[in-house]
């Protein structure tokens, strides 16, 4: 029956079988050690430490009889309920029936959580101004919050910020949220017995701390891990909204955040979408292309290098490799006058301005678009406070979502630790079902 129970573990695939699998193979091979022991190492041992003898010790009796006594009492009890049980079989499956049900009704009112939050010390924070701050305004802000939290929290070891636009060549930093109006914390705090107040604690304080600068646009506090949460990190309810006009379903994303602010047990609320940013946007008119001998790959990648630069040289020095960069100067290349009289060469050495092949317009967009089964997405996340959980936060976003007038061509789901959640809630009841009927069958 061991095996039958324990072996199913190890066929199962996806977050359970991460969790269970080596517990299931585990089990097995204790058992068939246990197994291999029982049939041969035993017997001989018992042979040859149990000898019988003719008559037991005084200290043998004085301390197995009460064992004894107690044994057999209990052997003279269980025989008193299982004759009664036999002799009341209806009543006894009536009442087993009785009990599952009523089982099944509590089950409901079970709040459910897929991983718990585990203190490892570690908060990040992701706070955005206005578009358009000045470098030096966030600066002075991220100071001012260093300042305060370390004089409230004594709890913290180390607090630093990152302020300011990354270069185009860090990759890095490109792979990150960063901007003259983006400010980044990493705050690492003591050891979880060297302190009194929890890190959940501590986040939810910082949280309201914030909410007193008017001046942050959008808040965003990670308690336990990276800006996505994961494993050990604070849960998270995640709702993705499917459709491609970025208009529609920024206003379906809007309207869910507000309705997620109102749950219980909510303690923040994202949008995956950041703000959309102003940008140069050339529209190349194809035929002036065609009559200067060019074609929009060429002409793009003439703007693209002297705006971004291009890649002309390499410095060694000292077993050291240095990209040399060739671009505009800063003065040249920042007005859209500017990039209006960039001078782009066709194919026999004619100069020809950007405007006179195109029209250059100022426009926002967004920094990136998230795409999912080849659908644009935006993701809304609920973070869950610490006296809440995961399955209640999500059964109340379900309920917002079924009530809310969706137009056409949008729609939302539940997806994250959520998803995961459920599916590995399938896998277990499946796993169930097959291990009562191994271990029936080898009972039968």
């Amino acid at each position: 029956t061991m095996f039958a129970v324990f072996f199913p573990l190890t066929m199962i695939t996806g977050m359970t079988g991460v969790l269970f699998k080596q517990l299931g193979w585990m089990m097995c091979i204790i058992m068939f050690i246990s197994l291999v022991v029982s049939l041969t190492l035993t017997p001989v041992l018992c042979s040859q430490l149990l000898r019988l003898q003719k008559r037991q010790s005084k200290v043998f009796t004085l301390f197995y009889a009460p064992v004894q006594k107690a044994l057999d009492g209990l052997d003279s009890g269980y025989a008193r309920l299982l004759n009664w049980a036999v002799r009341h079989r209806l009543v006894v499956v009536m009442g087993c029936v009785g009990f599952f049900i009523l089982s099944l009704f509590c089950a409901r009112s079970v709040s459910t959580e897929f991983f718990p939050t585990q203190d490892s010390g570690s908060i990040t924070a992701n706070l955005e101004l206005p578009i358009g701050t000045r470098k030096e305004v966030a600066q002075e802000l991220a100071s001012k919050l260093t300042e305060e939290w370390a004089k409230k929290y004594p709890e913290i070891l180390v607090c630093n910020y990152r302020v300011g636009q990354a270069s185009s060549d860090n990759i890095f930093a490109a792979m990150q949220s960063n901007g003259s109006h983006i400010i980044s914390f990493n705050v690492r705090l003591s050891n979880p017995e060297e302190r009194k107040r929890s890190m959940m604690v501590i986040g939810s304080a910082m949280r309201e701390d914030l909410k007193a600068y008017p001046e942050f646009s959008k808040i965003q506090v990670v308690v336990g891990g990276g800006m996505s949460g994961g494993m050990g990190g604070q849960s998270t309810a995640d709702f993705e909204v499917y459709g491609y006009d970025m208009a529609i379903t920024d206003q379906v994303a809007d309207d869910l955040e507000q309705e997620l602010f109102k749950v219980k047990g909510v303690a923040e609320v994202n949008i995956s979408r950041g703000d959309y940013q102003p940008e140069y946007q050339v529209d190349f008119d194809r035929e002036k292309l065609a009559m200067h001998g060019l074609n929009l790959s060429t002409a793009g990648t003439f703007l693209r290098n002297r705006i971004n630069g291009a890649i002309a040289s390499r410095y060694r020095e000292d077993g050291e490799e240095y990209d040399i960069m060739v671009r505009y100067s800063p003065e040249y290349r920042t007005s859209l006058d500017h990039i209006e009289n960039i001078l782009v060469y066709n194919s026999m050495g004619e100069a020809i301005r950007i405007k006179e092949l195109g029209t250059v317009v100022e426009r926002f967009a967004p920094p990136t678009i998230e795409r999912k089964d080849r659908e644009r997405i935006v993701t809304v996340s609920a973070v869950i406070s610490e006296d809440a959980t995961l399955g209640d936060v999500a059964e109340a976003g379900k309920t917002i979502i079924n009530a809310m007038e969706l137009p056409s061509g949008v729609g939302v789901q539940i997806s994250g630790s959520y998803e995961d959640q459920q599916e590995s809630f399938a896998d277990l009841a499946v796993l169930a079902v097959l291990i009562v009927v191994l271990v029936f069958i080898v009972m039968a």
